[in-house]
């Protein structure tokens, strides 16, 4: 009787070590940190899409990522995959098998779209920050690839008040820290929101931060920045 009570016992024990395990190494998962460095990818033959013009064209972990955009029809009117508000260069990217898994909207005027990648550690997952300018930087487009699917992250607004030297996606520090993405910048002062405000504010450790499928800035909301010009 007490020879079966203590292997009842035991075999407790044993599945009690092991779903804690579990738990345990879940939690460790979810509390990890890590930073993501620079790469520059292999680059690739575009996969032909409708009339689409390619300017930059990237192999990452079998995925084909390619930037440009729709010519214009006669007259200079939209393409007809454009829109009134969806034109100009994007993002596209397609599979081993040369599906279209990812189709991102036109940034419409600008005149620089140029994608930068960022890896894991592992290499499971890979940023794609594209740079922004007009005649000036002005942030980037933010994208993340992850077990051969893309989700846009959102718009990271920020430069550097030396911007002309130093556009953003040479300079930010991105980090993963459990299941949040931080977007961080090195400097005592940044330009906010280049492309429409252009304040300069104090960097009082301002992040962005991509949290459960959203984008937040932890800085100044856009009415006290708008307070700043006054």
């Amino acid at each position: 009787m007490k020879t079966r009570l203590i292997i009842g016992i035991f075999a407790v024990g044993i599945l009690f070590l092991g779903s804690c395990g579990r738990v345990c190494g879940a939690e460790a998962r979810n509390k990890e940190t890590y930073f993501y460095r620079k790469f520059e990818p292999v680059q690739g033959e575009p996969v032909p899409f409708r009339d689409f013009v390619t300017d930059y064209c990237y192999i990452v972990d079998g995925v084909t990522v390619m930037v440009g955009y729709y010519p214009p029809g006669s007259g200079g009117i939209f393409s007809p995959y454009d829109t009134a508000d969806d034109w100009g260069d994007r993002l596209l990217c397609f599979g081993p098998d040369g599906e279209l898994i990812f189709h991102g909207r036109g940034v419409m005027d600008v005149y620089l779209y140029k994608p930068h990648f960022f890896s894991s550690p592992d290499g499971k997952e890979i940023l794609i920050l594209c740079q922004l300018a007009f005649e000036y930087y002005f942030g980037a487009d933010a994208f993340l690839l992850s077990g051969g699917e893309i989700n846009r992250i959102g718009e990271i607004s920020i430069e550097s008040v030396l911007e002309e030297e130093s556009p953003l996606t040479e300079f930010i520090v991105i980090e993963r820290h459990g299941s949040d993405i931080r977007f961080s910048f090195p400097f005592e002062k940044i330009v906010y929101d280049p492309a429409r405000t252009c304040v300069e504010i104090e960097n009082e450790d301002y992040i962005y931060i991509y949290r459960d499928g959203e984008l937040i800035w932890t800085g100044p909301t856009e009415t006290e920045v708008d307070g700043f010009n006054k």
